[in-house]
């Protein structure tokens, strides 16, 4: 049921993949894509969709994570149309194992809805969290998007009601279902990295959303979906997930043994090697 609905509302999402792969191969051709110019030190990265997020959208960020020796995870959001306490059910289990099997917190890049999971899991658990980024996500309303959206959101929330599952509700949006999930969403976040990324060419989000006045905002000219593909998305992940990598100790390296060169008469005399 909830397949079908992915390839007849949201969307298009055929034409988005298109527009993903043909976005992923103009970035192909930015060599910071290729070679990623931070090291990454191992750092663990959950990456979290949004509503009719699948798995191939975010490959393109999963590889270049993982060329710059990071070690990335996708949530487990199911389409993102589920209701929101049982999604963040996922996200925090994801975070716990990956936390876990690390041994350090988890760095989080979100998408549209995703990073409203994103958001309360940090608020919840700043321990499992080295910091977020939100990508076109509504963080400061939970339904800020277009008006065929909205209407699509409303047919999905009353066939939830109805009893479809893996559905969110109008319970969801306004009832005692995920009222604690609003509550965080727009609670206090804890003293970790936070960044929104937005475009005001968003035709999916109301750009004005993602304006969370705890976070640090940076604008990107593209779309709501082609921020998983744009360059100056990229740029702006190399700054902050450095700094969620712990800096590595410095090594004091010896110098160099000077060299021993022959002279005539049979004697030997130390010389620099750049003298």
């Amino acid at each position: 049921m909830v397949e079908k609905l992915v390839d007849d509302w949201i969307p298009r999402p055929a034409v988005r993949r298109e527009r993903l792969f043909q976005g992923w191969l103009d970035l192909c051709d930015d060599p910071d894509y290729l070679l990623p110019p931070f090291d990454g030190d191992g750092l663990p990265v959950l990456l979290v969709g949004g509503l009719a997020s699948v798995p191939v959208l975010f490959e393109p960020m999963r590889r270049w994570l993982e060329r710059a020796g990071c070690r990335p995870a996708l949530a487990p959001v199911r389409y993102g149309f589920d209701c929101g306490e049982r999604t963040m059910a996922g996200v925090t289990r994801s975070l716990q194992r990956m936390a876990d099997e690390h041994g350090r917190p988890v760095a989080v890049v979100a998408h549209s809805r995703g990073g409203q999971f994103a958001r309360v899991a940090a608020v919840r658990h700043p321990e499992l969290v080295a910091g977020v980024v939100a990508l076109a996500s509504p963080l400061t309303d939970m339904v800020a998007a277009s008006r065929v959206l909205v209407t699509q959101l409303t047919i999905l929330g009353l066939a939830g009601t109805l009893g479809v599952p893996r559905l969110m509700s109008f319970a969801c949006l306004v009832g005692e279902c995920c009222q604690d999930f609003r509550s965080d969403l727009s609670a206090p976040f804890p003293g970790l990295p936070y960044t929104s990324v937005y475009t005001e060419t968003d035709l999916v989000v109301r750009w004005r959303s993602c304006l969370d006045p705890y976070a640090r905002h940076e604008k990107v000219e593209t779309t709501h979906s082609g921020m998983l593909v744009h360059p100056d998305v990229f740029r702006i992940l190399v700054k902050d997930l450095s700094g969620m990598t712990p800096t590595r100790p410095s090594i004091a390296v010896p110098p160099a043994a000077p060299e021993v060169v022959p002279l005539r008469g049979g004697r030997r005399q130390a010389a620099a090697a750049a003298a």
